[in-house]
């Protein structure tokens, strides 16, 4: 049994937030950095998450307890799954730790947690805010372990999504109004229809993404190179490099593209054809740090996305990291309410993305508005000090 430390502070905290999650890493998460600015606000926090998190950015495991500043971890679980499963075997702990704590408000990042988020409502009548990355698109974990297999033995998600999944994700979307006291989506297309997924209960709110980009080593701009960061699997889409990159790499002055993350999906086939028809201008790089990642990003001319879902898979911090290190974006899908020409271009066709990049090359012009475009969105909407106010706001209406 870990040691349940006092909480009693020197000042009175404006709020003692109780957060559920099922992994929270400073090296790695860059939502981290939101609820560390949320406790610089003065707000006392309590983390209850996993211990081992696996991503292209490594394999890390983290001590059991720690603090930074006013934030508490206890890392209960050894990786979300088991957080997930096996939150009942760690109840007397958990329980031992929130009478200590006197938690004023659940913090349910990432629905997944709710079942959890509920058992502590009844021993302590307190409220829960959930969140979520979009909106109808959720799912309890058997589901979604369901979908992923099936889509390992189909062509496109999107087919399973919509013949099979999509009454039970609104049957689910129900269920979360029903269990929190208020919701957060943090889908930009949800913004526009916020009374409509709303109940008289149960409200729901938009907060962007948080992605506070962490201290790197900013590189010169290397014209000829672009990049992807993200995990390449069917979920990304990343099938369609295939079709796109032989284009890019024969009809562009584009002469390198990196890939960093892991495969999965049979994509790992894909990505070494490409390595073996293009020698040397394709570079798969499985696993990085986050800074050494940021890195590479800052010094590609150009970013490209294929994603083609929004919410879990979509790639998200992968943008708004090119967006902060002043990377253009290339998407060929719009899954992020991307303002064409302004913060990304969005191509219309992914066989003609040759045709935009070489736009990217003639037209500076164009290139610096990409530029500006992206950055100034990212600071305007997903820094921690921006989304962490969001949140502190949302919280004392329900407190």
């Amino acid at each position: 049994m870990l040691e349940v430390k006092s909480y009693v502070t020197e000042v009175a905290a404006e709020m003692r937030i109780l957060l559920l999650i099922p992994r929270l890493n400073r090296k790695i998460d860059s939502n981290f950095f939101a609820f560390e600015e949320l406790s610089n606000l003065g707000n006392d926090v309590l983390v209850l998450t996993s211990r081992h998190h696996r991503s292209l950015k490594g394999d890390w495991g983290e001590p059991e307890h720690e603090t930074t500043g006013k934030i508490e971890t206890y890392r209960l679980f050894d990786n979300y799954r088991d957080m997930l499963r096996n939150y009942r075997k760690q109840w007397l702990h958990i329980l031992e730790l929130l009478v200590r704590f006197k938690p004023e408000v659940v913090f349910c990042s990432e629905e997944q947690n709710i079942r959890l988020a509920i058992l502590i409502r009844k021993h302590f009548d307190i409220p829960i805010l959930t969140l979520v990355e979009v909106s109808m698109a959720t799912a309890p974990y058997p589901v979604e372990k369901v979908k992923h297999l099936m889509n390992r033995v189909m062509n496109r998600h999107r087919t399973v999504d919509e013949c099979l999944f999509l009454p039970f994700h609104k049957l689910y979307w129900n269920f979360l109004l029903e269990q929190s006291d208020v919701i957060i989506t943090c889908h930009p297309q949800d913004e526009h229809r916020l009374p409509e997924l709303s109940t008289s209960r149960t409200k729901v709110h938009y907060v962007p993404w948080c992605n506070q980009l962490c201290v790197y080593q900013k590189k010169d701009k290397i014209a000829k190179r672009g990049i992807y960061i993200g995990s390449l699997s069917k979920v990304k889409n990343s099938r369609e490099f295939s079709i796109t990159i032989p284009r890019i790499l024969d009809e562009t002055p584009t002469e390198e593209f990196i890939m960093i993350g892991p495969a999965f999906d049979g994509t790992e086939r894909i990505i070494k054809k490409l390595i073996t028809a293009k020698g040397q201008k394709v570079r798969w790089i499985r696993q990085v740090g986050r800074t050494e990642a940021l890195s590479f990003l800052s010094s590609a001319y150009w970013a490209y996305t294929p994603v083609d879902r929004a919410g879990f898979g979509a790639g998200w911090g992968f943008i708004i990291d090119a967006w902060g290190a002043k990377t253009p974006v290339l998407a060929t899908h719009n899954n992020f309410d991307f303002h064409d020409r302004k913060d990304a271009m969005v191509v219309s066709n992914a066989t003609k993305i040759s045709k935009y990049i070489g736009e990217l090359y003639d037209n500076k012009d164009l290139y610096i508005q990409l530029q500006n475009g992206g950055y100034e969105r990212y600071k305007k909407y997903h820094t921690a000090e921006h989304v962490a106010r969001k949140y502190l706001q949302i919280l004392k209406e329900l407190v």
